[in-house]
C-alpha cells in the first residue's frame, strides 16, 4: 500500500478496513450473478473479509461493532474509499470539477471524521464501563 506522508499505522488499517468494506459491497453485488453452488462460497467468503475487517478494527482499538455510531463510521469509511478512487481516476482526466487534489483531500477528511465518531464510540464505552464499575 502506497505510505503517504503523515498518514499513521492506525490510519492505513482504517483504509485498509475501507477497502475490505468496498470487497464486501462488490461481492454482495455478485451474490445475484453467480449459480447458487458459488453464491455460497461467496456468502462463506464476505464473512471471512468482514471477521478479518472486525480484527482490523479490533488492532486499532474500533472493535465495538453495532449501533448507530459505529454505522455512520463505517458508512463515512466506505465514501471516504470511493472519493479516493475517484481522486486516482481523476489524475488521467483532472477537470475544475474534479481535481484530484481536492477529492483525495477530501477524502482524507471523511477518514479523518470516521476517526473522530470511532473516538467518540469508545470514549461513550468506557465511560458506561466505569459508571457501571462504580454502581458494583
Amino acid at each position: 500500500m502506497l505510505t503517504i506522508p503523515g498518514v499513521s499505522i492506525r490510519n492505513e488499517l482504517l483504509i485498509a478496513a475501507a477497502n475490505l468494506i468496498n470487497a464486501e459491497e462488490h461481492l454482495v453485488y455478485s451474490l445475484s450473478k453467480v449459480p447458487e453452488g458459488e453464491a455460497d462460497l461467496l456468502r462463506r467468503l464476505i464473512g471471512e473479509i468482514r471477521a478479518l475487517r472486525s480484527r482490523l478494527m479490533r488492532t486499532i482499538g474500533y472493535g465495538s461493532e453495532g449501533g448507530e455510531l459505529w454505522c455512520a463510521a463505517k458508512h463515512i469509511l466506505s465514501a471516504s474509499y470511493r472519493v479516493m478512487e475517484a481522486s486516482e481516476k481523476a489524475t488521467d482526466n483532472p477537470s475544475p470539477a474534479l481535481d484530484p487534489i481536492i477529492l483525495a483531500s477530501e477524502s482524507r477528511e471523511l477518514l479523518e471524521y470516521a476517526l473522530m465518531i470511532f473516538d467518540v464510540q469508545n470514549d461513550l464505552r468506557k465511560r458506561a464501563e466505569a459508571e457501571k464499575g462504580e454502581g458494583a
